[in-house]
């Protein structure tokens, strides 16, 4: 099952609000980033300067997967 930019962003906002006292600064600083390159991209695209749109959002997907699995290893590692 493919898993939508939405979903992804959903997903990170419930591990951010449930782990307030357990962060790792270099994972959410790495999560972080990937998050502004794809609102980069996105805006990019919806601003008409992005030739290759189908690509684009492959890669824009693929930088929220990893921006959620950073989340999530730090939900992960805090908790146990």
């Amino acid at each position: 099952m493919k898993t939508s930019i939405h979903e992804y962003a959903d997903e990170m906002v419930k591990v951010i609000i449930m782990n307030k006292q357990n962060t790792d600064e270099e994972l959410m600083r790495n999560a972080l980033e990937n998050m502004a390159r794809t609102i980069r991209d996105l805006t990019n695209i919806e601003l008409g300067r992005e030739l290759n749109t189908e690509s684009t959002l492959k890669c824009t997907l693929s930088k929220m997967k990893i921006a959620q699995n950073c989340l999530t290893k730090v939900k992960k590692d805090k908790v146990i």
